[in-house]
């Protein structure tokens, strides 16, 4: 009598429903490591499949140089506008961009991915829920670094098209840091309350890969 297979066990302390965002960790998960994370040169989009529309890949010089080198069509229809070649900072407000931009540049660096869920507010009012998972990709040099990103809607209230071009205020929920083995930076910033901000909770990469809680969302 053969014993049954086991199934994945759901992380009490992380899950995720995201489609896309299983597809990009089972993808990076898979790609030869040069440390603690993958090549870029190694990474192919199109492994995405279904999920390329979702994603954004950074590049990232500083701290305040992270340009958007690509962004996957549904970023570009839900912002209605296209930001491919821009400063990523460019989209937070002014007095967010400083943690934001050496929390992403220390992610590339040290490495390790972020996970959070994501709610945008259009200056209409209407909302969209997204979940948005980060992680590293090296480059050949020192000089540049990477990180692969993708966006998943989970709910979305609607509203005009016209809407999307307008003002969009992002508040952060459910903040995860993804230890890839390397331990986390000792100058991450720290959350800031005022500003909105949560601790946010360690997982490992083991964590992250088997939180996958369902597909019943739609984007």
């Amino acid at each position: 009598m053969s014993a049954e297979p086991m199934s994945k066990p759901v992380t009490s302390r992380f899950s995720y429903r995201s489609p896309a965002v299983k597809a990009l960790l089972d993808y990076w998960g898979s790609l030869p490591r040069d440390g603690y994370a993958p090549l870029k040169r190694d990474f192919n989009p199109m492994a995405l499949r279904g999920s390329l529309s979702h994603a954004i890949l950074l590049d990232i010089g500083e701290p305040d140089d992270i340009l958007l080198r690509v962004v996957g069509t549904a970023h570009v229809n839900r912002l209605g506008k296209e930001v491919t070649g821009q400063n990523m900072l460019l989209g937070f407000e002014e007095r967010l961009r400083p943690s934001v931009g050496l929390t992403h540049w220390l992610a590339s660096r040290h490495p390790f991915g972020t996970f959070a869920e994501v709610e945008e507010t259009s200056s209409a009012g209407s909302k969209v829920s997204l979940e948005v998972i980060t992680l590293p990709l090296l480059g050949d040099t020192d000089e540049r670094s990477f990180l692969i990103s993708v966006g998943y809607a989970l709910t979305n209230s609607g509203g005009h098209k016209s809407e999307a071009r307008g003002k969009r205020l992002s508040s952060w929920h459910r903040p995860v840091v993804i230890d890839l083995g390397n331990g986390i930076p000792d100058n991450l910033p720290e959350a800031d309350p005022d500003l909105g901000q949560s601790e946010p909770v360690l997982i490992t990469l083991d964590d992250a890969l088997w939180g996958f809680a369902g597909e019943s969302c739609s984007s």
